[in-house]
């Protein structure tokens, strides 16, 4: 978690806030991305009877949509912008 951070906040993202409150809300975010690819895997596997057949595109379909909730909320904390 903490190389990742530095690794944004070296590469990616425009620090526009302090590094510890970047770096907890950083943290949020990524708990929070764990927290949805884990419901989105369990709906598409228990409610939707062709991701249970076809498990890796059910994970290829969650790491996409949790890929641009990070980004897009990891951009909000670094640079105070969503969009």
């Amino acid at each position: 978690m903490i190389v990742n951070f530095l690794l944004q906040k070296r590469f990616v993202f425009e620090l526009k806030r302090s590094a510890w409150s970047a770096f907890g809300l950083a943290l949020v975010v990524s708990m929070g991305g764990l927290l949805l690819s884990t419901g989105i895997i369990y709906l598409l596997d228990n409610y939707i009877p062709f991701f249970q057949q076809q498990t890796l595109l059910a994970k290829l379909l969650t790491s996409g949509i949790v890929f641009f909730y990070n980004f897009y909320l990891k951009r909000l904390v670094f640079e105070g912008k969503f969009i």
